[in-house]
């Protein structure tokens, strides 16, 4: 098969933009009521927006095996966002300036640390998730000294995230419970802030090829 043309790319494009700003322009109206749930959940669609493809929601049920996971596609897309970052470097400063703030804070809370809920099954005592949870951050730190890894980073940040993601999204949490205000203000805070830099970069590259969005619009 071959490359899509330009109009298709630019068709593409404009409807995952649109889509996209339609739900974080809701989000931040949740944020400024401080209604941090729903505002993390309405960034995090608008995020998805963006990278989205038919093979991980199993539109095409024929073709399950075929399929690949939801955060293989924001690995990639994260890696085709730092590539566009690299003429201003707008992400890779926000990242920098951020890493003392909520940044640090998602990485150094265990409850969005997926090993923690799976040894904790095992045994209440601190055992194998505390040393995999230090690497996991030391790395993090590590790829912020080099500018040319920090993909590394935000795909670390975004392996907690999607555990809040799930945390609220599947019912597994309270909404605005006190249990988990810290990391659901934190989480939504750090997507208010990184969201208008990924739809910058995205705005910003029309001619790039982000795949077709799944369930386009129909003639009605």
């Amino acid at each position: 098969m071959g490359e899509p043309d330009i109009d298709a790319r630019k068709s593409n494009f404009g409807l995952r933009m649109r889509r996209s700003r339609s739900w974080s322009d809701r989000a931040n109206e949740f944020m400024s009521d401080e209604d941090f749930d729903s505002a993390f959940l309405f960034y995090w669609i608008a995020f998805n927006a963006l990278y989205s493809k038919e093979s991980t929601i199993g539109t095409n049920t024929n073709e399950r095996e075929t399929r690949i996971s939801d955060r293989q596609l924001q690995s990639q897309f994260i890696d085709k966002i730092q590539r566009f970052d690299k003429e201003d470097g707008c992400l890779y400063e926000f990242l920098w300036d951020e890493y003392s703030n909520s940044i640090r804070n998602l990485l150094d809370n265990k409850y969005i640390f997926g090993s923690y809920w799976q040894d904790i099954q095992e045994s209440p005592e601190e055992s194998a998730w505390a040393n995999e949870m230090r690497s996991a951050n030391r790395s993090a730190l590590q790829s912020m000294r080099d500018s040319g890894s920090f993909g590394r980073l935000l795909n670390i940040v975004f392996s907690r995230l999607n555990i809040l993601r799930n945390q609220i999204a599947h019912g597994s949490s309270t909404y605005k419970g006190s249990l988990n205000r810290e990391q659901v203000k934190t989480g939504a805070t750090f997507m208010h802030r990184v969201l208008p830099i990924f739809q910058q970069l995205f705005d910003e590259n029309p001619d790039a090829d982000w795949g077709e969005p799944p369930y386009p619009p129909q003639d009605r």
